[in-house]
């Protein structure tokens, strides 16, 4: 998140901050509040950008896991006498990611291989909404996304087991790939942001998807996927 310090009207980075005191001038840091433009502490800006995202992302929620958050919301009210706002956003994120974990499950139970391809850009996306804060993150971040565009370059296919038996069709198709530049856009950031070299995104390409997506049997190999992901990819030089 970039935040200009109305103080001395420089720009910000979360990593140029701390405790809320200006990397320039030394100074607490004011901004103003979306919508009014109403001067705010940056301790309450980042409260408000808590709380829209947290309105933002309960709409795309079962009611369930809604009606989930609420409790976990009304606790902390009786327990400490008001909200926190990014404590209740990282607990939102908790039961997001538990959401996306549970439908890639059920999807490969199903065999639903393009459902479980959704849920794990679910989890991709989640990532990437954390990654700002953490390096760590934008590192696994960057791991799944590499593990969607192997995914993609496979050509899951949507419907269950039973349901292509009737067809005789097959989970993955190769020959109706679809690599989205969405998504090798985003890749190619994150390989930027973290400087890393092809042979160092190879490597992380190779663990991940060994790790998480071996038991799939897919008809593209790791290395055979790595090979036609390759050339979409910018590195840094080695």
């Amino acid at each position: 998140m970039l935040v200009q310090n109305n103080n001395c009207r420089i720009t910000l980075k979360k990593n140029q901050r701390e405790k809320n005191v200006c990397a320039s001038c030394k100074k607490p840091i004011f901004t103003s509040r979306p919508g009014d433009r109403r001067e705010v502490h940056m301790t309450q800006a980042e409260d408000i950008e808590h709380d829209q995202a947290i309105k933002r992302e309960l709409e795309e929620l079962p009611e369930a896991e809604r009606e989930r958050f609420e409790r976990i919301r009304t606790a902390q009210r009786e327990k400490h006498g008001k909200e926190t706002p990014e404590q209740l956003h990282s607990a939102l994120h908790t039961i997001r990611r538990n959401v996306y974990e549970r439908q890639g499950l059920e999807s490969i139970k199903e065999g639903n291989f393009a459902g479980f391809r959704n849920a794990r850009l679910g989890i991709a996306l989640l990532l990437e909404e954390e990654a700002e804060k953490d390096e760590e993150k934008l590192r696994k971040a960057l791991a799944t996304h590499l593990e969607i565009c192997y995914i993609d370059l496979n050509g899951p296919h949507y419907g269950t087991t039973s349901e292509r038996e009737r067809y005789n069709a097959a989970p993955f198709e190769p020959s109706q790939s679809l690599l989205t530049s969405g998504i090798v856009n985003i890749t190619n950031i994150y390989i930027e942001r973290l400087g890393l070299t092809s042979a160092e995104t190879e490597a992380l390409f190779h663990k991940h998807n060994s790790r998480h997506l071996s038991g799939l049997n897919m008809p593209l190999s790791i290395e055979e996927g790595w090979n036609q992901l390759e050339p979409y990819l910018v590195f840094k030089r080695d």
